[in-house]
């Protein structure tokens, strides 16, 4: 947005403060404009992350989204589940890899 009003130079700033500053705890790697993320702790232990389908939104239907990723930096993921479905995720290299999701899906990430 800071380039389109031509405010470059807070957009090189943002730019610098973003590749310079530590890694986030959690990051989700999913299509931008088709999905909403959110996540909290639980406890201690356990993150619980929202994913919401957005393409409804964007595209006027709601279309599935596949491979979707949620990373974790700094805590080792032990167990990925749903509540909502019942569904275990694969976890790979400390990253949970979630299929598919329909209209919206709850992972509880389980950490050591």
């Amino acid at each position: 947005g800071y380039q389109h009003h031509r405010r470059h130079r807070v957009a090189d700033l943002f730019g610098t403060l973003e590749r310079t500053s530590a890694k986030p705890l959690i990051e989700f790697d999913a299509p931008a404009r088709s999905v909403e993320t959110r996540a909290h702790w639980q406890d201690e232990n356990t993150i619980v992350a929202h994913i919401v389908n957005g393409t409804a939104e964007s595209t006027g239907s709601m279309a599935p989204l596949a491979d979707i990723r949620i990373r974790l930096n700094g805590r080792t993921v032990r167990r990925a589940t749903s509540p909502i479905t019942g569904r275990t995720f694969n976890i790979k290299r400390n990253t949970v890899q979630i299929p598919s999701v329909g209209h919206g899906e709850v992972v509880l990430l389980s950490l050591r």
